[in-house]
């Protein structure tokens, strides 16, 4: 009996052993989907913000405007509906010396402008390489810290529409 008892508990310690291994096997593998789905999810948003960056910084308006020649730009282009359909909270455009020309900041629960953050502000002007290179024509993408809460952030320099450097 003495020996029944013994292998009994011997086997279920074992059994336990082994359980809890495959328990922590499959809670490793959750672990790891649902770190797979978050980091698909931040490169997509990453992805889609380079884009818009891309579209916005390539484009020959948008060259004039920070250098003074277009100033219906902020009027035909900066209206609510950009930044809804475009999902942004902050919109700011740096002329070739780092020197920021217009920044407009948008609450997307209340649909509305609002007023622009000083953190917020200095936070994107730290992502802006100065002086930018002539021949720098590269997209940047990645997260921001801002007062405690992580942003996506896409930089991308401000060409004309044929993608060369302002001359």
């Amino acid at each position: 009996a003495v020996v029944a008892a013994i292998a009994a508990t011997l086997f279920f310690s074992v059994g336990t052993l082994y359980l809890r291994n495959q328990f922590l096997e499959m809670e490793r593998m959750d672990v790891r989907r649902n770190l797979d789905s978050a980091l698909n999810a931040v490169g997509s948003e990453l992805a889609a913000m380079e884009s818009s960056a891309h579209d916005w910084a390539a484009w020959t308006d948008t060259l004039r405007f920070v250098q003074g020649t277009n100033p219906e730009f902020v009027e035909e282009n900066l209206m609510s509906d950009t930044f809804q359909n475009l999902r942004l909270n902050l919109m700011a455009f740096y002329d070739a010396s780092g020197r920021l020309v217009h920044a407009k900041a948008f609450d997307l629960e209340q649909g509305a402008a609002t007023s622009l953050r000083a953190d917020a502000l200095a936070a994107a002007a730290s992502v802006v390489p100065t002086p930018l290179s002539p021949a720098d024509t590269v997209s940047r993408t990645g997260l921001l810290s801002i007062d405690g809460s992580l942003a996506f952030v896409a930089v991308h320099p401000i060409l004309a529409s044929t993608h060369e450097p302002p001359a």
